[in-house]
């Protein structure tokens, strides 16, 4: 039945459109995501064995490149600076799988300029470590730091060269986390060493705290 005042042609056109609305909106494919571009654009070179960068959240704008070899080069507005940030050469041993491996700036660099590094050495006690050294910069925006401002806060014995791991990065709980490989070797020895893998967040107030003095 048609209701009164209603022509029966206007209600079949009606019914039609709204058939042809559902239809459009509910079997209709959604449209294709747009496609991606990635574009790599060179930011500096010349570097020798670089394996981190890292930035000091100080708003100067510098890149710090860690260089396995033992130095830390500063690239700034484009350029690479001629003169080291840090250099560690002689502290260290490197090659393969060890040298300067990881590089962390304390959250309140730009006030107390100290930041940290992770690397293998071999000066301490004659057999191979990773040692987690503190560094301060007289000024957060000085360009060179003198290794005699070293204080290293705990080393870690590594019974073989490889699988040394590197990384260090402060969380926002303000700790640093440090990774310290998994002891290296093959099959079970590097098995028994597993459990040395992955963050080792205890000195991490501590460290934060030494510096903020």
């Amino acid at each position: 039945m048609v209701p009164d005042g209603h022509s029966p042609k206007f209600v079949g056109v009606a019914r039609l459109l709204g058939l042809q609305w559902r239809l459009d909106h509910t079997t209709a494919p959604p449209p294709p995501p747009p496609t991606l571009q990635v574009e790599l654009v060179p930011v500096a070179s010349g570097f020798s064995s670089p394996l981190d960068i890292q930035q000091a959240g100080d708003g100067s704008g510098r890149l710090f490149v860690v260089e396995q070899g033992g130095k830390i080069q500063i690239i700034q507005n484009g350029n690479v600076l001629g003169t080291p940030y840090l250099d560690v050469s002689s502290l260290i041993v490197s090659g393969g799988e060890e040298g300067l491996l990881g590089l962390a700036f304390h959250p309140s660099y730009g006030s107390n300029g100290c930041f940290y590094v992770n690397y293998t050495t071999t000066r301490l006690n004659g057999t191979l470590q990773t040692a987690i050294s503190e560094f301060r910069a007289t000024t957060a925006n000085a360009n060179t730091v003198n290794t005699t401002s070293e204080h290293i806060l705990f080393t870690v014995n590594q019974p073989e060269g490889n699988h040394n791991g590197g990384g260090l990065a402060f969380g926002k709980d303000g700790f640093l986390y440090i990774a310290l490989g998994d002891g290296g070797g093959g099959g079970r020895h590097a098995r028994s060493h597993r459990q040395r893998t992955g963050p080792h967040d205890s000195p991490g107030k501590d460290i934060a705290h030494q510096c903020d003095l």
